[in-house]
Order: C-alpha cells, then sequence, then structure tokens
C-alpha cells in the first residue's frame, strides 16, 4: 500500500484539487489566482481516494470569477463548482450598483463558519471539507460609511454538488469512499436508476433582502430569504405489510424521487469589537420550511422549524504583514420549534448518508488556531480546528500543514479524525458526519499557484 500511495503522488503532483473550507481566514493576497492542487486521501480502513482538477479565481471592479474542477480518478466521475460568476452592469442611480451571476455574499458568519448550508449551497465531492458556493441572481446592491443594503432576485436555483449514487444488485451503492449505504438489505427495488438531475428542479423563484448597520466597533446584520433548500429532498413510494413497524420485512421500493422543498430563512446577527485584537460575534436564526406538496402514496423526508443561536469569539496576536495568528471559539445549538415531530418512517429515516439535509452539529463547540510565518522559507501556514458534540459526545480533529518553498510551489500534509467519549448509540436521522467515524485519513498533496 505504501508504494502504490507514493506513486499516486508522483503522478498527479501537478494536477489539482483546491482545498478551502469555511472556516479560513487567510486569503490569498493578489486579485487573480489560476491554481493547481493534488492530493490523496489515506484513509485507515482501507479506503484511498485520489482527486485532479484547477481552481481559477479573478476579481475586479466589474466581474468576480471563482471556479473549480475536480476529477475523481477512483469513481471516475467529473465534479464542477461555481462560487462566483457575475458581471456589474451600469445603474442609474450613483450610489447603487447592479450585478448579474452567480456570487458569492455573506449573509450569515455562523451559517459559512459551522457550514450549515443554508444560505449557500455547498461543494460536497469531499464531505469533511467541503467549500461554500454562490448563489445566482439579480442583485442590486446599495452602500453608504455606514449602512448598506443589498436584494436579490431569482429564478434559477443550484443545489449542493453531492456524491453521485447509484443502484447495483439491489444496493444503492457509489465509489467515494465517503457514501455509506444506509438501505438495509431486506429492502427490495424495482427503480430501475437514481437521477436527482431533473431539470425542473433547478428552477424555483427565490428573494434574498441583507440590511447592514455600523456604528463605531460595532455592525448588526439582519438578513431574510424565500428560497429553495439546498438539498434535495427525498421520496419513495413503498409497499410492505406494515410501513409503520420497522420489525415487519420485506418491504419493496416500486418508485423513488428526488424534490425540492422552500423555506423562508431570516437571520440576525451582530459583532463587537472590544479591542483591535479581540471580537465577538452572536447570531441567531429561524428556518421555516414548506410542506411538501407530494401525493399522498409518496412517502418522504422532512425537518421541522427550528431556531439557532451561534456565538463566536475572535482572538488575533502578533497581525503583521509576515507574522498572523487567529484564535477561534465557537458555540452552536439547534431546537426543533415545531410542535409536531416529524413523522418517523422505517425506509427515509437514514437516506441522510445520500444527501444530507440535517445539521452536522446541532449542539457543539469548536476552537480553532491558525499561524501563518511567511518568514520561513516563503510561507509556512498552520491550522488546526477541534469540534465537540455535545449531545452525541464526539470529537472532529482537522490540521493542516502548507509549506511554500516557493511563491508557486506548495505541499501540504493534513488529515481528518474523529473519536467517541460515549458508547450512546448514534440516532436515527442522524446526520451523514456522525456516521464517518471510521474515516479518520491522512491528505498528502501539493499545489502549484500561476
Amino acid at each position: 500500500m505504501k508504494t502504490k500511495f507514493s506513486l499516486y503522488l508522483l503522478v498527479f503532483f501537478w494536477m489539482s484539487s483546491v482545498q478551502a473550507y469555511p472556516w479560513m481566514f487567510f486569503k490569498e493576497d493578489s486579485s487573480s489566482l489560476f491554481q493547481l492542487d493534488s492530493h490523496v486521501s489515506y484513509f485507515f480502513k482501507d479506503k484511498t481516494s485520489i482527486f485532479a482538477g484547477a481552481e481559477l479565481v479573478y476579481h475586479n471592479p466589474k466581474i468576480d470569477i471563482d471556479l473549480g474542477y475536480n476529477y475523481a480518478f477512483l469513481e471516475k466521475n467529473h465534479y464542477f463548482r461555481l462560487s462566483e460568476l457575475s458581471v456589474v452592469f451600469p445603474f442609474f442611480q450613483e450610489k447603487w450598483k447592479m450585478s448579474l451571476g452567480v456570487r458569492d455574499v455573506l449573509w450569515s458568519l455562523a451559517d459559512k463558519y459551522w457550514n450549515y448550508g443554508l444560505w449557500h449551497a455547498r461543494y460536497l465531492l469531499d464531505p469533511l471539507r467541503p467549500k461554500q458556493m454562490g448563489m445566482p441572481g439579480l442583485y442590486f446592491d446599495y452602500e453608504t460609511d455606514t449602512t448598506s443594503f443589498l436584494l436579490s432576485l431569482s429564478y434559477f436555483h443550484i443545489p449542493d454538488v453531492i456524491i453521485i449514487p447509484k443502484l447495483e444488485n439491489n444496493k444503492i451503492t457509489s465509489d467515494n469512499p465517503f457514501f455509506i449505504n444506509s438501505f438495509g438489505d431486506d429492502l427490495a427495488w424495482r427503480v430501475k436508476k437514481l437521477d436527482p438531475f431533473e431539470i425542473d428542479r433547478f428552477f424555483k423563484p427565490s428573494l434574498a433582502i441583507r440590511l447592514n448597520h455600523s456604528i463605531k466597533k460595532s455592525s448588526i446584520r439582519l438578513s431574510y430569504a424565500y428560497k429553495p433548500v439546498n438539498q434535495f429532498q427525498k421520496a419513495a413510494v413503498i409497499e410492505g405489510p406494515n410501513l409503520s413497524d420497522e420489525s415487519s420485512p420485506p418491504f419493496t421500493v416500486t418508485d423513488f424521487k428526488y424534490f425540492i422543498v422552500s423555506h423562508h430563512l431570516a437571520s440576525l446577527e451582530s459583532e463587537n469589537k472590544f479591542t483591535n485584537n479581540v471580537s465577538l460575534f452572536a447570531s441567531v436564526f429561524l428556518e421555516l420550511p414548506e410542506p411538501s406538496e407530494l401525493e399522498k402514496y409518496w412517502t418522504s423526508d422532512n425537518f421541522s422549524p427550528h431556531i439557532t443561536y451561534s456565538v463566536i469569539a475572535y482572538f488575533q496576536e502578533k497581525w503583521e504583514e509576515k507574522l498572523k495568528t487567529l484564535f477561534t471559539l465557537g458555540w452552536t445549538k439547534t431546537k426543533n420549534i415545531s410542535v409536531f415531530e416529524p413523522k418517523s418512517n422505517p425506509i427515509l429515516s437514514e437516506f441522510k448518508e445520500v444527501f444530507n439535509r440535517a445539521f452536522d452539529w446541532k449542539s457543539a463547540i469548536s476552537a480553532s488556531i491558525e499561524h501563518e510565518n511567511k518568514r520561513l522559507y516563503q510561507g509556512f501556514l498552520f491550522r488546526f480546528r477541534t469540534n465537540y458534540s455535545l449531545d452525541n459526545k464526539f470529537y472532529h480533529f482537522i490540521f493542516e500543514n502548507y509549506l511554500y518553498f516557493t511563491p508557486q510551489i506548495r505541499v501540504y500534509l493534513s488529515g481528518d479524525f474523529f473519536h467517541r467519549f460515549s458508547n450512546t448509540p448514534i440516532p436515527r436521522n442522524s446526520s451523514a458526519v456522525k456516521q464517518y467515524q471510521g474515516l479518520n485519513r491522512l491528505l498528502l498533496g501539493a499545489q502549484y499557484v500561476f
């Protein structure tokens, strides 16, 4: 296995799959970037993944571009990422700006930090390290010294870029090492194929509004949207002796489909800078999903209205041009507010591993450190973050080490590790990340930046 691992790294050294995570704070200094990057993920349970591709980033006052492409060698599948692709048009009012296309807008800092996937869709080729994608639409911006207003209108919807499942020998499978088949062997399938990409699922109306106001060292942000949920929902037509009894197999799935529902989403966030090095951020947001309008013979997954609280504290140290350190502490709590619990479903309750809608961290705390030192070689970057789930008692550790040999060539060593401190069973309807305990891994790769 070691020989194969080294050979893969050598062959794909100049290819790419760019790593960018929602908790990265240090950005590229230049307004344009074309980056190649390759990495091999070695899982400790006899799994390996190899990705290659490219990323193009370009910004000026009129155009914003942030595109990515990855090829999964073991899956033999292509993945395209569209984070930004927008053009600014002249507007008749001086303080207004109009733009058309896909934009990566900061609607909610808590949503980005915890990667809920509520405002923006996620690039889930690697679910443990997703990248946020932009929202398409027609944008109107208004900005003064203390206040900014943003309006977005759209009829086109981009969902999460997901692991593509396939149906083989009466089982749902995928070559992606993150995929977990949660369907029991007692299920019989009459469905010929699983096709999430029907064209009508990408067309739904949406509206989003954001208002920012700053006073000295404090700011407040109010955001509201009526938009499609970024994750596909699932529905099936099931035949069986007793669908309400989990112990009465076999069941037969006669039809299966994915669909989109819309939701109302509102968030209120505030940030206070106590000093130049210490700031505190607090957030609360509410999600009200619309009920699905499927025929009564369809069995569909569903989710309840909920409210989420989040607090994030930032501590900056040695914030110099060539030496930066940032400490972060975070807390989040999500609570269902519906008087009715979601209907328990013996078939669809474990579909979360196919398309993950549930929050990865319903009650959790986090801590991270990022250190950048450009005095060592051409630069050294270290990141470490851990999330601890308060309700399910497990840790998720992420670490990254980047070494810049030249301004163009970088190598990195990264890793993901899970650890549970409890033997309590994982509850039904658990999100996919809770099933990744066996996917501890190391990543080794290289980047070339033009």
